[in-house]
């Protein structure tokens, strides 16, 4: 025997979230930095050496000496000169005041004009060594430099945020649903 029948079929309801991401950016700017360097001082001085050199003796080796001492080594070599002079004058007049003692007087005086005395030869180094006096003063040299600190300027930038919110959604996938059916009500 069929016997009726309620039948109820339900469907749940059926819910769904839809969701959006937050996004976060960040973003940092390149800061402006400047940056110089002056250059530095550097600074030298020199004091220059000195050479004092001293050829007084050298010229007098060669001959070359001052006017005044010049006159002088020729006054006194012509004084010299005049005195030998007399005195072998007077010698002469001597021996020739003397011609009847008997003598070659004359032959004699003829003789030492004749017959000079033999020279050797004779080396010398002019100017002697030693004659140039020299003093040397060194050259003095200072070098100073102050260098100079880099500038930097540095113009820092705040950083770019941007921020987009999430959100979440309820949805409904799926309605909610009863069927209620008879079976067998008319067996």
């Amino acid at each position: 025997m069929k016997l009726p029948q309620i039948r109820m079929q339900s469907t749940f309801i059926q819910l769904g979230l839809k969701t959006i991401d937050a996004k976060h950016q960040i973003e940092q700017p390149q800061a402006d930095l400047s940056i110089r360097q002056p250059l530095g001082e550097l600074t030298i001085k020199t004091k220059p050496g000195k050479l004092y050199m001293d050829a007084k003796q050298c010229r007098e080796d060669i001959g070359l000496t001052t006017n005044k001492k010049m006159m002088e080594q020729n006054a006194q070599k012509g004084n010299a000169a005049v005195m030998e002079g007399i005195a072998r004058r007077i010698s002469e007049g001597n021996q020739m005041m003397k011609i009847e003692n008997g003598g070659n007087a004359i032959q004699q005086i003829g003789k030492k004009y004749l017959s000079k005395p033999y020279r050797p030869v004779w080396m010398d180094f002019v100017p002697k060594y030693g004659s140039l006096k020299m003093r040397y003063e060194p050259a003095e040299l200072n070098i100073h430099y102050e260098a100079k600190k880099a500038e930097i300027d540095v113009t820092p930038k705040k950083p770019i945020f941007t921020y987009t919110r999430g959100d979440v959604k309820g949805e409904i996938i799926r309605w909610n649903d009863l069927e209620i059916s008879f079976v067998n009500l008319y067996a």
